[in-house]
């Protein structure tokens, strides 16, 4: 059984008359007083300054249910925040979460057809055109500048997904053509093939 000074305890007593339904922000003040004190509550590294972006509270005797936002996976560059539904039981001193799914939280960038820019890139190589995307290191040896064709448009993993895939794409388009990547180099550097055979003998 809670002190009798406990804020848990307080919280008990300010329920004690409220219909079911939603209840009124004095409530969601005493929960957070009370939040260290429930077991469970630090599930999902649930800080008290994070019950600021509470959401829809009401209570079903003997739970408090609530909606909370979680930003966590935006500060790594992703557009969406998770939703954790709670649930409280009073009574019992106890909280226990779910993961209910996610919200956008920004617009989500534009799909991006990778296969047009291989395209172009390896045109680019067979003619040794001279292209912005492409710093020629001899004849034979290109190093294609990734950043350039996809730059960071503020979408990291996004960003970061994009240009793994258009990496194997190039590699598998420019092998067809004769041109492989040279290991132990900077990302994306090519040479003709016979030129990278030779190179690795001596």
């Amino acid at each position: 059984m809670c002190n009798e000074s406990s804020n848990l305890h307080l919280l008990r007593q300010q329920l004690l008359n409220i219909p079911h339904g939603p209840v009124e922000s004095e409530i969601g003040s005493a929960l957070i007083n009370c939040w260290p004190e429930l077991s469970g509550s630090s599930v999902q590294n649930t800080k008290v300054h994070k019950l600021d972006r509470m959401e829809d509270l009401r209570w079903e005797r003997p739970y408090l249910h609530f909606v909370l936002e979680r930003h966590g996976g935006m500060a790594s560059g992703g557009t969406r925040a998770q939703v954790h539904k709670w649930r409280v039981n009073v009574e019992k001193g106890e909280a226990i979460c779910s993961v209910a799914g996610y919200r956008q939280k920004q617009p989500r960038a534009r799909a991006l057809k990778v296969k047009p820019l291989v395209d172009r890139i390896v045109q680019a190589v067979i003619s040794k055109d001279n292209v912005p995307e492409i710093k020629w290191q001899a004849p034979d040896r290109a190093r294609v500048l990734v950043g350039q064709l996809i730059p960071d448009d503020g979408f990291k993993q996004t960003v970061a997904g994009r240009r793994k895939r258009f990496g194997r794409t190039l590699e598998e388009a420019l092998g067809a053509v004769g041109w492989i990547e040279v290991p132990h180099t900077a990302p994306h550097v090519y040479q003709r093939q016979e030129k990278a055979a030779n190179s690795t003998t001596h």
